[in-house]
């Protein structure tokens, strides 16, 4: 058996949240510490493909302890990072590492790549599992070999206010759903055993993952990557069934509050910019203070993002609900 262990350090690793949305990111975090112990995962580690079976074990003890002293100090994680600039500049990073075991030798290359698939999995389910939970921003690889490989960056910000649309619209109903259920269920999707997605579900997961990349710079590009996200997800990527796309959404998750419907829109951005009349805006200033940074950049697409994202979040708890993959549809209709 060969075993091989990466270090992630991440210098931001606390996510948003208030004293309710806190309290749940640490009893998820310390879900995650306890569930992966000589875990199986499938994954490829190279791009040819070229899946195996491996044992993943994940250290996440230094993460939960620094939720639980930003709890222990702040009622929230909010008021925590509200110190960040400050002359008393409290700890904001942790350490993270995930032993990879297999059977066969495993290159330096392959163990770097299997545990960035891990990594991207388990942005995915916390998400899933509990909307804007998981923040790794600042990374860098630690150890032997690590100078030559680039650690991913996936930030909370956006999934966070997708989560506090849902609230302040009462709508879409976000859930705080088990992390071993969702992983469970990811494993179904087989979205760690390739590099390029085929399936729709695996469209839909790889393009989540792209949104989390985006920081905080709500763009037309963000607003796209959303509206291509909820066309996969409800089989509406075909031409000539975007049109289609608020029905479906209706008959799954219910009438939509006119505060919260953000369809139209997504979608015009989205043809906007293929059609060149969207404005183009500078990268934005990224800052500890997330929230107001991007709020003060004008044509940013604030709501309609995270509304989306909102929508998108809903409709993947619910395929986890019912251990289910795709959403099919059959429209009849008949002369009498």
């Amino acid at each position: 058996m060969t075993s091989v262990t990466i270090n992630l350090h991440i210098s931001n690793a606390l996510p948003h949240g208030n004293q309710a949305h806190s309290q749940d990111i640490l009893g998820l975090w310390q879900d995650i510490a306890a569930f992966f112990r000589d875990r199986p995962f499938r994954a490829s580690g190279d791009t040819t493909d070229n899946e195996q079976d491996y044992q993943v074990t994940f250290d996440a003890a230094s993460m939960v302890e620094l939720m639980e002293q930003a709890l222990r100090q702040s009622d929230s994680f909010d008021k925590y990072r509200q110190a960040l600039g400050t002359e008393d500049k409290p700890p904001s990073g942790a350490d993270l590492q995930v032993t990879i075991s297999t059977r066969n030798s495993m290159p330096e290359a392959d163990a770097y790549g299997v545990a960035s698939v891990f990594f991207q999995q388990l942005v995915l389910a916390a998400n899933i599992s509990v909307p804007g939970s998981i923040q790794l921003v600042g990374t860098w690889f630690t150890g032997d070999g690590s100078a030559h490989y680039e650690a991913q960056t996936f930030d909370s910000h956006l999934l966070h206010g997708a989560y506090q649309a849902a609230a302040m619209n009462e709508w879409p109903a976000l859930d705080s759903l088990p992390f071993s259920q969702v992983w469970t269920w990811l494993d179904q999707t087989e979205s760690s055993s390739t590099h390029t997605a085929l399936k729709d579900i695996n469209k839909a997961l790889f393009t989540f993952l792209k949104v989390a990349q985006q920081r905080q710079e709500y763009s037309a590009r963000t607003a796209m990557l959303v509206a291509y996200l909820l066309e996969t997800l409800l089989a509406c990527r075909p031409s000539g069934l975007q049109n289609r796309l608020g029905s479906r959404l209706r008959a799954i998750l219910g009438d939509i509050p006119e505060g919260a419907d953000c369809i139209r829109e997504l979608q015009e951005i989205r043809d906007n910019l293929f059609l060149a009349s969207q404005p183009v805006h500078r990268p934005p200033l990224l800052s500890s203070r997330g929230a107001d940074s991007t709020a003060s950049q004008p044509g940013q697409h604030n709501s309609v993002v995270e509304g989306g994202m909102a929508i998108a979040l809903a409709l993947l708890q619910d395929l986890v609900k019912h251990q289910a993959l795709s959403y099919q549809f059959n429209e009849q209709w008949s002369r009498k």
